[in-house]
């Protein structure tokens, strides 16, 4: 699962994050429901709250991770569709498979879906031994933040021989 860190210091986690201009929210479960609350039902994310309206059903769409694909999927529930990545979609169409950073559309709201990078697995590192003269198993990508803290984007640092950690695949 990814995290970060909130201003009060409190750790977020979720198996995926959906970040808009106006909102963060991490899943936290394998299946969230988007659309806008009512007198008569709620939804994981409400999106009314960043404008819409009606133009957002109460259950508008489904963001679920496909155990039998091995992949996140949205499933459109509202009349009106979503946009993925600029392709618009209406219930009865197939599952949209996700990716990480791709772009989703529902009413006026646009945020991103975003997957926690690959880490280092936890037998490559000694917990004995602070993490930053541990040493990193040969050829691992160590990943970057860029300036908005998407933690997918990913500088083409490498691990050499030595499990020192350089840029490129350049040898010495």
């Amino acid at each position: 699962m990814g995290s970060s860190v909130g201003a009060d210091g409190r750790v977020e986690a979720g198996f995926a994050k959906l970040q808009g201009k106006d909102f963060e929210f991490y899943m936290q479960t394998y299946s969230i429901l988007l659309g806008r609350n009512s007198k008569s039902s709620s939804v994981d994310v409400d999106l009314s709250r960043f404008g819409g309206g009606t133009t957002i059903s109460r259950h508008h769409a489904r963001i679920y991770y496909d155990f039998t694909c091995h992949h996140f999927a949205l499933e459109v529930l509202g009349k009106n569709g979503v946009f993925v990545k600029g392709v618009l979609h209406f219930p009865g169409d197939p599952p949209v498979k996700l990716a990480s950073q791709d772009l989703l559309q529902i009413g006026n709201t646009e945020f991103y879906f975003l997957l926690p990078s690959k880490g280092i697995s936890k037998r490559s590192i000694q917990l004995s031994i602070p993490l930053s003269t541990a040493p990193l198993p040969r050829g691992a990508a160590v990943g970057a933040k860029d300036g908005n803290d998407n933690a997918d984007v990913k500088d083409d640092v490498k691990v050499n021989d030595d499990g020192e950690i350089g840029k490129g695949s350049k040898k010495n």
